[in-house]
Order: C-alpha cells, then structure tokens, then sequence
C-alpha cells in the first residue's frame, strides 16, 4: 500500500536497528519519509543494510532528557513510532525482582523522556509499539483490546508499564498517541532464538531441533504487515490513547509452523522431542481479535503463512550464502 501522506514528513523511530524497528525504518522511506533513526552505541546495523543512505541514524540516549528533547527540537519529527524494545533478557525472564525493578524504571524513564518531549514538539501522531504479553494467562483468546491486561511475566509488566504512560499522556495532555499490541513478529531478520530461523539453522547447519510435545500455540503476523499496521495508524485519524491489535488473527503451534517449513522446503527437519522450563508465552490458546482493527484502520495482514515463510527461508539462504 502506497502511501502518498508520508512524502517529505519528518520521522522518528526509535530502535530503528531492531526487527520491527528497521522494518518501520524502511516502510516509511520507501513511501517517501525523511526517516531519523535512533540507535545505540555499537548496534547491529545489519538489518539496514540497504537502507542506511535513506535514514539518518543517530546515536541518542534514551535516558537523558535533555538529548531527546534537543533531537526533537532539531527534527520535529511529524510521526514518532516507539519501537525500542527491553533487553533481550526481559523477553525471556530476569532472574530476580531486583533486575526486572531496574528494566521497569529503564523503560519508564524512557517512555517519559520521549513523551515530555513530544510535549514540546507535538507530532502528529505518536505509535507506540506494545506486545501481545500484556494479556497474560487469565484473558480468553482471542484476546480484545478491551480485555483487562493482566500480565504473568516480567515482558508484560514492562510493556503495561509502558502502556500505562502512554495512555496517561494521551488522556491527560491531549497527545495522538496511539498503541499497537503487536503478536508474533517473524519475517527476514527474525531472532536466531525464535523457532522459525532455529528450524531453519539446524536444517542448514545439521544437527536436531528440540520442539515441545505440548501444542502450545502463538498468532504469527508477517513483519511487513505489521510495518503496514503502523504506517496505517500513522495517517488514521484516531482517538488519543487508542489500542489495535497487530496480529493475524489465526494460531499456529510450533510443531505446525516446523511442517510448513518442511512443505516448502521439500524436506524433513530432524526433531527431537525435549520438556522446557516454562515459559509466559506458552499457551494454549493464543490469537489476537481484529475486529477493531479491521473497523478502524481497514487493515487485516496479507501475506499468509505460507508466503511468509517462503520470503524468511529465501532470506536466511542469502544470509548463509554472504
């Protein structure tokens, strides 16, 4: 989709060197968008690649207010899209009330410093990028945005944390701020730790995939639809404060999603049947509701699983292949 809106509009997207955040990155300038990035020191920059001439990355501290205001300042960005995301080990677990105290107020104070300034310089739009882990155990899938978040893992407390402020903001200040709970990204550039590209890595490299008896079950949304999703909320007028599911709206369990692969691959990947640790995303009933999203934004993903997985396999061949 095509979106004319955009030409010449100032951006920010912060964690523009991350998977949803270069994928936004590159949706906003292919649609025409003077697209500032915010990075960290000695980030991965692999994902922008061919897009590092038609972004300006910068290397901002996110912590210190004074430089996030003086960013926007300079740039007064017409849409910001929050896509910096908590630590890799706040995705997966923290080990003690201690670490995850520290993740809460690193992600506050975050959150707070871009949305003070957005005060100062008010876009037209803010999008936060929410997740999925919100909804916790106790919510029914398919999950509604009008569910009660009720987190059950360090994740989801820190991305209500965020929502929580965000929500404030819009309500109490008058800001476009908007948030998108975005389900089970995959897509090129996907986590090494995510059963798509691990499924892909041992039928490259050899060896076995360690896969749950358990059909625990995940929505899988293919990274461009989720970018599409965004940009949509961009140039949809919305009320502040507004919540949209990003998500498919169908379940896969990971025995289903390592069969399709081996459809399309023509193949057989070598499993081997292990118990896990538990873990907060294992469900067994994991969807997202779109109804809303349909109503308002007019967006449902287009590319089905099948297609997805076909672009993720080409693209982890190219990636082993240079």
């Amino acid at each position: 989709m095509g979106f004319s809106s955009f030409e010449t509009k100032q951006v920010l997207v912060t964690g523009a060197n991350g998977f949803i955040g270069s994928s936004v990155v590159k949706a906003f300038a292919a649609n025409g968008a003077s697209v500032t990035g915010i990075i960290r020191q000695n980030s991965d920059l692999s994902k922008l690649d061919d897009f590092k001439n038609k972004v300006d990355l910068r290397i901002v501290n996110l912590e210190d207010a004074v430089a996030v205001n003086e960013l926007l300042k300079e740039i007064r960005p017409s849409y910001i899209v929050h896509a910096a995301q908590p630590s890799a080990q706040a995705a997966y677990g923290l080990s003690n009330p201690k670490e995850l105290l520290g993740q809460l107020n690193l992600t506050a104070t975050i959150a707070t410093n871009l949305l003070e300034a957005s005060k100062n310089y008010l876009p037209e739009k803010f999008v936060h990028c929410c997740g999925s882990a919100i909804y916790g155990n106790l919510n029914t899938s398919p999950f509604s945005e009008d569910c009660e978040p009720m987190p059950d893992s360090p994740r989801g407390l820190i991305k209500l944390q965020e929502r929580n402020l965000m929500r404030y903001y819009a309500q109490n200040f008058n800001m476009p701020v908007v948030l998108g709970r975005i389900f089970r990204a995959y897509g090129p550039w996907d986590s090494s730790k995510k059963i798509i590209v691990k499924a892909l890595d041992v039928y490259r490299n050899g060896g076995s995939l360690p896969l749950s008896p358990e059909p625990f079950m995940r929505d899988y949304v293919f990274i461009d639809d989720i970018s599409e999703g965004i940009l949509r909320m961009c140039a949809t007028d919305l009320p502040n404060g507004t919540e949209l599911n990003l998500g498919s709206g169908t379940q896969y369990s990971a025995a289903q999603i390592v069969n399709e692969l081996e459809v399309l691959l023509n193949d057989r990947i070598d499993i081997s049947t292990e118990k896990f640790p538990k873990n907060f995303l294992d469900k067994m009933q994991y969807s997202a509701d779109l109804s809303k999203t349909r109503k308002l934004l007019k967006w449902t993903p287009s590319t089905s699983l099948k297609d997805g997985l076909r672009a993720t396999i080409k693209w982890h061949n190219w990636v082993n292949e240079h």
